[in-house]
């Protein structure tokens, strides 16, 4: 276990985005959920500039000797920031994909929470009933179903090494490898 809270200290999975424009400026982070892809908020890419499936944005790796890279949107991951009548606890996601340049990234290491029993904001008995998630997978998927996005085959994380404890196994048809 030591290895993951290496990991996590060193935060290689951590980028910035920056705008598209001529004088560019950060305007948000994502971090990498597998060695191509990251993942941010809709508002970020469409303040970076991306403002459709497809678009483009540049990130970097602060804590990182890693160069910048350009990513592409993909049309898979995007979910617009709610509207005012919307709930607001749906979208604002977008899903980036490594155009090319790989880095040599160090995901995210996810991890499933067994029990909110600890957190006070979670503790009540009442919070399921209510719609909080027993697990992070469960919260991960109440968000990405609020997309549109249908289940992988295969569960979105399991237990994969003690370096990586969980990471992703498939993502609308991508795998980690892909």
């Amino acid at each position: 276990m030591a290895g993951v809270a290496n990991v996590f200290e060193q935060r290689a999975w951590l980028a910035r985005i920056w705008s598209n424009e001529k004088r560019a400026s950060l305007v948000g982070t994502a971090f990498a959920i597998d060695k191509r892809h990251l993942l941010t908020c809709h508002h970020v890419v469409h303040e970076a500039g991306a403002t459709i499936p497809g678009g483009r944005v540049y990130l970097d790796f602060p804590l990182t000797n890693k160069t910048g890279i350009w990513c592409t949107v993909l049309a898979d991951g995007w979910c617009p920031t709610p509207a005012k009548d919307d709930a607001q606890s749906a979208g604002d996601l977008a899903l980036l994909k490594i155009d090319d340049g790989l880095p040599d990234l160090a995901p995210l290491p996810l991890r499933l929470r067994k029990s909110y029993a600890g957190l006070a904001a979670m503790a009540s008995p009442s919070s399921t009933r209510k719609g909080m998630p027993h697990t992070a997978r469960s919260a991960l998927w109440l968000a990405l179903s609020g997309c549109g996005w249908r289940r992988p085959p295969r569960p979105c994380c399991s237990q994969d090494s003690a370096a990586h404890p969980y990471s992703w196994k498939s993502w609308k048809g991508l795998s980690a490898s892909s």
